[in-house]
């Protein structure tokens, strides 16, 4: 009997973290594209942001850019996810960096800038 419990058990928490990660981590291929393509000066690379709405009238957008690696048989990877502001731009500053711009009005709520790597994580901002 207690086998079962234990296989039970490791069954529930193995659905649980799967759950937890589906739900809460940025779901990076529903959104409508908004910026781009935007391509790397010898065209490796290109850029695409795209944005997502959500909570209905009250809610707000959401905005990532996707890296699409050419040399690697057009893998993508999602370099930025941030919160939508009015101001909203992106550009090549090398073949290896993007210059990410989300602002609201006149005030610079967020500049990045990127080095583009493969496999590089999520740059995640509030």
């Amino acid at each position: 009997m207690k086998r079962k419990h234990k296989l039970l058990l490791l069954f529930v928490a193995v659905i649980s973290i799967f759950a937890y990660y589906h739900f809460t981590s940025p779901q990076f291929n529903e959104g409508e594209l908004y910026v781009g393509p935007v391509t790397s000066p010898t065209g490796a690379y290109t850029a695409n942001s795209y944005y997502e709405t959500y909570g209905g009238a009250a809610g707000g957008v959401n905005i990532w850019v996707e890296i699409t690696y050419h040399h690697e048989s057009n893998k993508t990877n999602a370099i930025y996810y941030g919160p939508g502001r009015t101001g909203f731009d992106m550009e090549w500053v090398n073949e290896h960096t993007i210059y990410i711009e989300n602002r609201s009005g006149t005030e610079f709520s967020e500049q990045k800038t990127i080095d583009v790597r493969t496999g590089k994580e999520v740059n995640e901002q509030s």
